[in-house]
């Protein structure tokens, strides 16, 4: 039997095919299209932007990291929150786990994904999401 190949520390894990087969099990179990799950996405991005820019408005330069955590935390609190009701199907009740599922999804790829489907918890989650490379760069 063959053994699936060891991740190397620092190698990023591979999403795009466990994403890849939710997406299509999601088309096919809730009878949505693509553009309605992309729709979605945007929805919940939302929801986590309004969240997020209204606890991080707050950061200082002088602030420690302990509170820095703390203001991700209860960005992450709001955002389950706020994407726990957002409907997949418009008109149907979606149960609340898919929302906040989802959000995590979207956070685990914030270091691949699009800036506008970006998202994360930690007030500078964008810095600490760069590979080594990109932070060399900046």
């Amino acid at each position: 039997m063959d053994r699936p190949a060891r991740r190397r520390s620092g190698d990023a894990p591979a999403r795009l095919p466990l994403r890849t087969a939710q997406r299509s099990e999601w088309l096919h179990t809730f009878k949505i299209t693509p553009e309605r799950l992309d729709e979605y996405e945007g929805e919940l991005h939302y929801e986590w932007e309004t969240a997020f820019r209204r606890r991080t408005r707050r950061i200082r330069d002088d602030m420690s990291e302990e509170q820095r955590q703390d203001i991700g935390q209860e960005s992450l609190d709001a955002t389950m929150d706020r994407v726990a009701d957002t409907q997949l199907r418009p008109g149907s009740v979606t149960a609340p786990w898919i929302g906040t599922g989802s959000a995590h999804g979207l956070s685990d790829q914030a270091d691949t994904a699009e800036p506008d489907r970006q998202l994360g918890w930690h007030p500078d989650y964008k810095d600490r999401c760069q590979s080594p490379d990109e932070s060399q760069e900046q």
